[in-house]
């Protein structure tokens, strides 16, 4: 993401993902990132906005106007750009009327935009299941430290692949074994249950 962000030709990179992917983890560690390199970073959450003009307008108002000589503009996080996607054509004017600029976004949904470019984050991988097993047993050792998960690596496993490595439903599974021992819980997830 670091190397499409430093592409002159990349204005608007949008993170786009199901929610709960990680998206928004995944731009916090960029940002974090560009900072310590010395960039500035200014974040914008756009879902707190009422519609799509609001939305635009908070947008707006985070683009910097022409930045100082030599100076480089700061990076603009806009957290849930699908809400300016009915506004399209004014987003793209709005990214035009600010040349220099580079806004990363996370999103939902493509908006179509010209100069949108997309990233695509995708649920973790359960073909081995190292990464997901991984998130899945850090929550879960914060709830259940007393059980011996170690032993369950096929439940655990199991858990992860019915849950298609999605992080947001393992962390919150995880917490489920507060309550429930690891094979009742992948035998809920199993009936469709929560």
């Amino acid at each position: 993401v670091t190397e499409l962000l430093d592409d002159p030709e990349v204005r608007l990179l949008n993170l786009v993902g199901i929610g709960g992917v990680g998206k928004s983890r995944l731009a916090g560690h960029v940002c974090e990132h560009l900072e310590q390199g010395g960039a500035e970073i200014r974040v914008v959450e756009l879902a707190e906005a009422d519609g799509p003009e609001a939305a635009l307008a908070l947008l707006a108002d985070a683009l910097p106007a022409a930045p100082a000589d030599g100076a480089r503009p700061p990076l603009v996080l806009a957290e849930n750009l699908e809400s300016t996607a009915p506004l399209g054509r004014a987003l793209a004017a709005l990214l035009a009327a600010h040349p220099g600029v580079t806004v990363l976004a996370t999103s939902r949904v493509a908006l179509g935009l010209s100069r949108e470019h997309l990233y695509r984050v995708r649920p973790l991988d359960v073909t081995d299941g190292a990464a997901a097993r991984a998130l899945f047993l850090r929550h879960a050792r914060r709830v259940a430290y007393e059980s011996s998960l170690d032993t369950h690596e096929q439940t655990v496993t199991a858990i992860c692949r019915q849950l298609e490595g999605h992080p947001l439903a393992l962390i919150i599974a995880a917490g489920q074994l507060a309550v429930l021992p690891a094979d009742a819980l992948l035998s809920r997830l199993r009936a469709g249950g929560p």
